[in-house]
């Protein structure tokens, strides 16, 4: 993900082969599918998105609401596993073409990192920042 070094979501998945992502509204709304199936106009309709194995919504192309609001692609993701074709409906319903799961760090690596970002010919501010750690007896934070 840090050789990727995506701004958002949607160029953090167009590196999944056989997804394919177009930009919607900048950073969000973007429209998702999979390679064979029709490409929705804002939103995933046949890719469900999850967080650490929890949907982030249900459906995926609600009228401008895209699952792609909801999370961002920041230091706190660890890796990214997906799932394509008619199997990923067994892992989650309103998902025949796929499912693309992002998995957060845990702090089993202890230390952090700070990443500032500034757009040069529009006004994009942003700042990532993570740190992670034991707590001990097994404990840890991230």
């Amino acid at each position: 993900i840090i050789s990727i070094a995506p701004r958002s979501l949607g160029e953090l998945f167009r590196n999944i082969p056989g997804i394919r992502v177009e930009a919607g509204a900048g950073e969000s709304q973007n429209s998702y599918t999979v390679r064979g199936l029709p490409l929705v106009n804002g939103g995933s309709k046949y890719i469900q998105f999850q967080e650490d194995g929890m949907p982030v919504l249900e459906f995926g192309d609600m009228q401008a609401l895209t699952p792609d609001i909801f999370i961002r692609a920041d230091f706190n993701v660890g890796q990214v596993e997906s799932i394509r074709g008619g199997s990923a409906s067994t892992f989650a319903s309103n998902a025949p073409g796929g499912v693309i799961n992002l998995i957060s760090k845990t702090g089993e690596v202890e230390g952090g990192s700070v990443m500032a970002t500034i757009g040069v010919d529009y006004e994009s501010y942003r700042t990532d920042f993570d740190y992670g750690g034991q707590l001990g007896n097994g404990w840890r934070f991230h």
